[in-house]
């Protein structure tokens, strides 16, 4: 984990883009322009090794689903759950397991 890195994060389209419509990146070494979009920032990276990633998600290590633009400005508690519940299928289910599955 490097706390070093961050990104920026806004509802807005005059940034990178991200693959999420209406979501960008933005560029944190400017100065921050008039806007009233939301901006979230996220500190620290975390990286993975020589095809680990793609490994691990193959194995269904992740869960990999579409990710909608309010998502990064939603509230942290209950989001993974929130997330998942708008999926089809088998993942809306996984919405509904307990944290620890031991108390199932």
């Amino acid at each position: 984990m490097e706390p070093e890195v961050a990104i920026g994060l806004s509802l807005t389209n005059n940034g990178m883009p991200t693959g999420v419509p209406g979501l960008s990146l933005i560029d944190l070494g400017e100065e921050p322009g008039e806007s009233t979009s939301p901006v979230r920032i996220y500190s620290g990276y975390s990286g993975w090794g020589a095809e680990q990633l793609e490994a691990e998600i193959a194995t269904g290590s992740w869960y990999v689903v579409q990710a909608s633009p309010d998502d990064p400005f939603d509230s942290d508690e209950g989001q993974w759950r929130r997330v998942l519940k708008r999926q089809p299928g088998f993942l809306s289910v996984v919405s509904t397991f307990p944290d620890d599955i031991t108390m199932n």
